[in-house]
């Protein structure tokens, strides 16, 4: 792990599995994973977390960041924009957690997002993570949208049928699937 200042330049050098100090006094790290998870939704993502999460070479950001899927008009076209996003996704995941150097010695940070997998854009996704290994779960299509639809029904997300419900939803939408 390398540690850079929390600014644009420590930003334009910093590369996946890199940190920032915070400028406070309390030194601060906020990190970039070197590992991300982009899905997909209901293929054992949340299992595999809580898995690295007890393991002792991981910090587990917990939970789903959804930084790249949330922000429709993210850009990286240049080098202010690619540090001025790494600094900003970094505050993003770290921003509730304090992470230490003792803490984050001889680990990796990990975050999983699996609607990354679906409505990310990879271009923006690399560029503010360069070298960041990438983990895609998969899972039979037919079996993920049941399991899609059943925690939908849970949550009382959705009235419809199983058929219309399958067919308007993002995630499944042959489309939207064409594109990549």
């Amino acid at each position: 792990m390398r540690v850079f200042p929390a600014d644009p330049a420590g930003a334009a050098q910093a590369r996946a599995g890199d940190c920032f100090v915070s400028s406070s006094s309390s030194g601060r790290l906020l990190c970039l994973p070197a590992i991300v998870n982009i899905g997909v939704q209901k293929a054992g993502t949340g299992e595999l977390q809580s898995w690295l999460d007890v393991h002792p070479a991981v910090e587990v950001h917990g939970g789903e960041a959804h930084f790249f899927d949330s922000r429709p008009r993210l850009r990286c076209d240049s080098g202010r924009k690619q540090s001025r996003l790494r600094l900003t996704y970094a505050r993003f995941l770290w921003g509730r957690k304090q992470l230490t150097r003792a803490q984050m010695a001889n680990k990796v940070a990990y975050e999983k997002t699996p609607a990354y997998y679906d409505l990310a854009e990879p271009q923006i996704v690399t560029c503010v993570l360069p070298a960041a290994r990438f983990v895609v779960m998969l899972r039979l299509p037919a079996a993920r949208a049941l399991s899609a639809y059943r925690m939908c029904q849970a949550r009382g997300t959705s009235q419809a049928s199983f058929g219309p419900a399958a067919a308007c939803h993002p995630s499944f939408s042959l489309s939207r699937a064409r594109k990549h």
